[in-house]
């Protein structure tokens, strides 16, 4: 095990060492535009999101996480609201005074 003592990004892509490690990538290297699970979300998206970037759906509830992300829904939580059908892109919302 490679053990690094606090934060820390020596390729400066974004993503900590420690969570690169763990995650199986590599923290000499600037890999934070990779998707190694094919999601749509790349690396640095899953660490800044907190999923996995080698489980495509890390809630397992069916939808990719990218798509959960591009939507405004939660990646990590199986039912999650948002806008799936893309409808309420740039609605307006009124409010009637009586």
């Amino acid at each position: 095990y490679l053990m690094i003592a606090g934060p820390g990004d020596a390729d400066e892509d974004g993503m900590d060492d420690a969570w690169e490690v763990l995650h199986e990538l590599n923290p000499t290297v600037d890999d934070g535009s990779g998707d190694p699970d094919g999601d749509g979300l790349s690396n640095l998206g899953e660490y800044l999101n907190g999923t996995d970037p080698w489980d495509s759906d890390s809630d397992d509830d069916g939808v990719l996480d990218g798509v959960e992300v591009t939507q405004g829904r939660d990646p990590l939580t199986a039912g999650s609201v948002g806008d799936p059908t893309g409808t309420l892109v740039g609605l307006k919302v009124f409010t009637v005074l009586e």
